[in-house]
């Protein structure tokens, strides 16, 4: 009777302190409203423990329950519709015993692109490479290259316009598309603009390196002339933080995490993720676990403006305080 009564006890006292039940709203981050009556494919990764779920229900009301562990959790979701995408979001997430951050999870309106990539004589062409432009690529995984077959695919990428282009031995193409919510775009991009001068391959690397030089060409000039005037104007630097903070929070942090901060310094103190993945390098999730790390230590604060996120370094650490 006594070892029953303890067993009872252990159930009732000490799982809800490890397992915890929380609640975190789905919302479309365009209007800010809840996703009700969605199918939605989930896949969580603990932090610490690299434990993975992946798992698909119906939301009713656009409220995600589930038995977390304490810690810090990557949440990675999509609202799926007749086996296409409709909805896509991720987020780390911080789940303690009293509450879970963030509270709600902004998904975006996404959809999926497939093509080919064909010569003049309209044959596929194989391992041709890929750039695709606009707003919010350097977010996602996007190919590189064209398969054996000539075609590639993009299962996620947000609604909006995007210009892709493609190349081949000295050739290039492009096309414009316009992706929409849970639609698959097809698009073809046919290699016709034959490149003039010696015979080189053509390549997008070959190009932008082109462009890289000029742009430095353009710069020594500029400085040149710039540096010759009487009265120079030096590059303003990024202005000093308060020697002892600095000093005892910086040795305090990771690689990745110096090189976000460093960054942020060398430009006004704030930045958006997007430019900072764009510019470190920095893998998107591990990213996002960063920047969680640095705002639990106020390092930064992270604000959300529509669909971007606007991170700054605090006062705190700048000694403004």
């Amino acid at each position: 009777m006594r070892r029953n009564l303890f067993f009872l006890l252990f159930f009732a006292l000490v799982l809800p302190l490890s397992v915890l039940s929380h609640s975190i709203v789905l919302k479309d981050a365009s209007d800010n409203v809840h996703l009700g009556g969605v199918q939605v494919s989930f896949t969580l990764i603990n932090s610490q423990s690299g434990e993975q779920k992946s798992f698909t229900t119906f939301l009713e009301n656009g409220v995600f329950d589930y038995p977390f562990t304490e810690g810090e959790w990557f949440v990675s979701l999509r609202v799926m519709d007749n086996g296409r995408a409709m909805y896509y979001g991720e987020d780390s997430v911080v789940v303690t015993e009293d509450s879970v951050s963030p509270a709600a999870l902004y998904l975006e309106k996404v959809g999926s692109v497939s093509g080919f990539v064909k010569d003049d004589l309209d044959n596929v062409v194989p391992d041709a490479e890929l750039k695709f432009e606009c707003a919010v690529c350097g977010e996602f995984d996007l190919p590189t290259k064209s398969d054996s077959f000539g075609s590639f695919r993009v299962d996620i990428l947000p609604v909006g316009g995007y210009v892709v282009y493609a190349s081949s031995e000295g050739y290039l193409g492009y096309s414009e598309i316009t992706v929409t919510q849970g639609n698959l775009e097809s698009v073809n991009i046919a290699l016709e603009m034959k490149v003039k001068g010696k015979d080189k391959t053509f390549s997008l690397g070959y190009v932008l390196g082109v462009a890289l030089i000029a742009l430095l060409v353009a710069a020594g000039v500029m400085y040149y002339f710039l540096s010759s005037k009487n009265s120079v104007e030096k590059v303003k630097k990024p202005k000093k933080v308060k020697k002892g903070r600095c000093d005892d929070i910086l040795p305090t942090l990771g690689t990745n995490e110096k090189e976000i901060v460093n960054f942020l310094m060398c430009n006004e103190n704030k930045s958006t993720q997007a430019s900072l993945r764009h510019n470190t390098g920095i893998p998107r999730t591990s990213l996002s676990r960063c920047l969680k790390s640095l705002e639990r230590r106020n390092v930064v604060q992270i604000k959300a403006r529509g669909k971007q996120r606007d991170v700054a370094l605090t006062a705190w650490f700048l000694g403004k305080d």
